[in-house]
Order: structure tokens, then C-alpha cells, then sequence
């Protein structure tokens, strides 16, 4: 996944900057902004789709990973803990030099 936008790739930006790329089977997913964040377009499937669903290729995005659960908590924890209770960031205090 390449998630820099375009925008800020300079004389670096190619067909597969800011996209979602894939070598096997080849294919590249252009994101767009939407907001802040990095979206594709997407649509349901028509009737017909859903009729014919063992035609539609279909291609799953996300990790091929066991280990992954999309709804463990300790992801947000981890981020929670950079904030304080008034939701600014904490920074670790200076370290004192000897």
C-alpha cells in the first residue's frame, strides 16, 4: 500500500502512487483523498452480480495473517496512552544529563 498522497510525491508520483498494489494477480486499487483519510470508490454488486457470484473474481484485502483480530482493543489502548485526560499528548518528561 502506497499511502502517500500524489500531491506530495513530487517528481517521484507514478501510476501506483497512493494506490493499493498488487503483483499476483497484477492490480492497482488508485486511492483518493476523502476528507483526511485514504478511500477507494466502491459499489455494491447488482442483482445480476449476486446471481452470477461465482463468476465475479474476488479479490480479499485484507492481511493474510492468523494472528490478526480486526476486534482486539489493545490497538486503540496503545493510542489511548499517548493522551492525557484532557486529550493532549503526553510526552515522557527530559531525561536529566549527569
Amino acid at each position: 500500500m502506497n499511502d502517500v498522497p500524489r500531491i506530495h510525491c513530487g517528481e517521484d508520483v507514478t501510476r501506483g502512487s497512493h494506490s493499493i498494489v498488487s503483483k499476483d494477480p497484477e492490480l492497482i486499487i488508485p486511492l483518493r483523498i476523502k476528507c483526511i483519510f485514504s478511500a477507494f470508490k466502491k459499489r455494491k454488486l447488482t442483482s445480476e452480480e449476486m446471481s452470477e457470484r461465482d463468476e465475479v473474481e474476488i479479490i480479499h484485502l485484507s492481511a493474510d495473517d492468523k494472528t490478526l483480530d480486526p476486534h482486539c482493543e489493545s490497538y486503540a489502548d496503545n493510542e489511548d496512552g499517548f493522551l492525557d485526560f484532557r486529550g493532549d499528548l503526553k510526552y515522557p518528561p527530559p531525561a536529566k544529563k549527569k
